[in-house]
């Protein structure tokens, strides 16, 4: 059966960041971290921290692709171990143990950097990952209208 399809409401999204969501945050040590993801109050930049400076927040529109931790990582394919490519980001690769995890799973991926991000369950990160998506498209828009 068809997964129903998911409708982001991007004003409710962003009140349930202003609140704060709970998260786990899969770290590049390897260490998955209980995390709540605050948005500024400018509306633009996403944090994991209560009073997080906003210079180590993330800019919405500086995030190139919201990936799901089992869509394909186009930099791995080639990858003389895995040649037909690997899901997910390097750190979820790392940490994500199993399908299951996987599944509750997505990343905001920038230039050289990834937060990536586990739910409760699989619907939860699909809502989110696809809100993300929403929120960082209109962030591209911004005022200078659509790039």
């Amino acid at each position: 059966a068809k997964q129903p399809d998911i409708i982001v409401d991007l004003k409710q999204f962003k009140a349930d960041l202003i609140t704060g969501i709970a998260i786990k945050k899969h770290c590049s040590d390897g260490r998955i971290r209980k995390r709540t993801l605050l948005l500024d109050a400018s509306g633009t930049k996403v944090g994991w921290k209560k009073n997080q400076s906003p210079n180590t927040m993330i800019d919405l529109a500086q995030v190139l692709e919201v990936r799901n931790a089992t869509e394909l990582d186009p930099a791995t394919i080639g990858d003389p171990s895995r040649p037909k490519g690997m899901a997910g980001t390097d750190t979820l690769r790392k940490t994500c143990d199993g399908i299951t995890v996987a599944k509750r799973a997505f990343s905001l991926i920038m230039s050289g950097r990834t937060l990536d991000i586990e739910m409760p369950t699989e619907l939860e990160a699909k809502k989110l990952s696809s809100a993300f998506k929403a929120l960082v498209q209109k962030a591209k828009e911004g005022e200078d209208g659509p790039r």
